[in-house]
C-alpha cells in the first residue's frame, strides 16, 4: 500500500509531464495556425 505522500509526488509528477506535453503540443498548433 503506498503512502499518501508518494501518490501526490506521483500524481503532481503525471500533471506536470501532461502540462508540458500540452504546452509542446499547443505551441506547434500555434506555428502550424500562423
Amino acid at each position: 500500500m503506498l503512502s499518501s505522500t508518494s501518490i501526490v509526488l506521483f500524481f503532481a509528477t503525471i500533471s506536470c509531464c501532461s502540462a508540458l506535453l500540452f504546452g509542446l503540443i499547443g505551441s506547434e498548433q500555434l506555428l502550424m495556425c500562423y
